[in-house]
């Protein structure tokens, strides 16, 4: 039978922009469409999407948290089968607020002139919770490094790499702004401490409380391989050749 991407969400109330969640009906075929209904509108909106403009049959759709009540909120998104109304799909919306951040998606080392790190904030609720989607809330990214006057690492955004993205960091991206995601570019050896943290909302009549991640430590290295690159049993007093490399991108 048909599938719903998710049964249960937790999305953060409206803070700058609507936060945005995608639910996606699988196990479906091309004649398979289907109409969207959100139980409060004024709380979450739900857009059905389409795979052309000619194309006017729905199996997916983009919810939208428009509300701003700090208080947990609950509603119900629907999806109806347009051949057979019998076949509803559900999937039950939760709004709140965040309570916690941190950093995930990050290792310890990134290589200059190796391929980018990328780093995301995920948040919870006072029950520890994690939210689905955080991508209407704008983020501050700072980083502190070991070497003032040299610069070890770029703080880059999703749009700039040649790397696939959500389309979550778009609306912050194209106003110049980090999202809740990043790229850490490494530029040369050293290390760095990154922390982020929301932005400061004092002028909504809601106040909103600041919250930042603990900071974590990345080391730039150098991008070397050492052939033979494989663990070596040696017997005392012999030698071996090693081949270092740099490699790039």
């Amino acid at each position: 039978g048909f599938k719903l991407n998710a049964p249960t969400i937790l999305i953060n109330y409206m803070y700058d922009l609507p936060s945005n969640f995608t639910l996606v009906i699988s196990e479906t075929n091309t004649k398979d469409c289907f109409k969207w209904q959100s139980a409060d509108s004024s709380l979450v909106t739900v857009t059905p999407l389409f795979d052309s403009p000619l194309n006017q049959c729905s199996q997916k759709a983009v919810i939208s948290v428009i509300g701003n009540d700090t208080s947990i909120r609950r509603t119900r998104i629907t999806a109806i089968h347009k051949g057979d109304e019998t076949v509803h799909l559900h999937c039950d919306v939760f709004t709140d607020v965040l309570h916690a951040i941190e950093l995930q998606n990050m290792f310890e080392h990134v290589h200059v002139n190796g391929p980018w790190m990328k780093i995301s904030i995920q948040a919870r609720n006072a029950k520890g919770n994690v939210f689905d989607s955080i991508n209407g809330i704008r983020f501050q990214w700072h980083s502190s490094c070991s070497n003032d006057d040299q610069e070890i690492l770029s703080l880059r955004m999703i749009s700039e790499s040649n790397y696939t993205s959500a389309q979550d960091s778009d609306a912050w991206e194209i106003r110049g702004l980090f999202s809740s995601s990043i790229f850490a570019e490494g530029i040369s050896a050293g290390s760095c401490s990154i922390t982020a943290s929301t932005a400061d909302y004092k002028d909504r009549k809601t106040q909103v409380e600041v919250l930042s991640t603990s900071p974590a430590t990345l080391i730039v290295s150098p991008n070397i391989q050492v052939f033979p690159s494989a663990e070596l049993y040696m017997l005392r007093h012999s030698t071996v050749d090693l081949l270092f490399r740099t490699t790039e991108g």
